[in-house]
């Protein structure tokens, strides 16, 4: 792998877990209405990635995200080994670069990933006293939020600086 393509995967780790500490800082105010700003940059870079690099991006991923999550690494670990294959089906059929496409996977990509570590927490015990049904509503208004912030910014995701070396995928 040449020199620039490993600097613009750091950069994309840098990228990312800067994403999922604003978004960390910004839920301290228990607000259900806050894009899930790190799944979208993950998806943003997906959708334009070509395919042999997808090992890369779950690596980048699961680091960044471990860095800063509560969640368990294993359960982060198997959220994005399990996804990321399926996005990369999807965009086999389903051009996720176009505006209706991109919004309507990524609220399914984040729904999915948040519902998936909300059933690892109920798994191990550390969801208390809430409800399952009640808790897997509360996702809902965060892949929304995250469909409509991959309409608005999801090309400028993709764009961000040095992650041009990523962005390979040929029509």
């Amino acid at each position: 792998m040449k020199a620039q393509r490993v600097l613009a995967w750091i950069v994309f780790a840098a990228w990312l877990t800067w994403a999922t500490a604003l978004h960390a800082w910004l839920g301290q105010h228990g607000t259900g209405w806050l894009p899930d700003l790190g799944l979208v940059l993950v998806f943003s870079l997906l959708a334009r990635l070509e395919a042999a690099d997808a090992p890369w991006l779950m690596l980048a991923t699961v680091c960044a995200r471990a860095a800063l999550a509560v969640e368990g690494h294993a359960a982060l670990a198997a959220g994005v080994l399990g996804l990321v294959p399926l996005v990369l089906w999807v965009r086999g059929t389903f051009e996720l670069t176009a505006p209706a496409w991109r919004t309507l996977f990524c609220g399914l990509f984040v729904l999915g990933f948040d519902a998936w570590l909300l059933v690892a927490r109920h798994v191990r015990g550390e969801a208390g006293e809430s409800s399952f049904a009640g808790a897997l509503l509360g996702l809902v208004p965060i892949a929304l939020v995250s469909a409509l912030l991959s309409l608005c910014c999801g090309p400028l995701f993709a764009s961000l600086p040095g992650l041009t070396p990523l962005r390979r995928r040929t029509w």
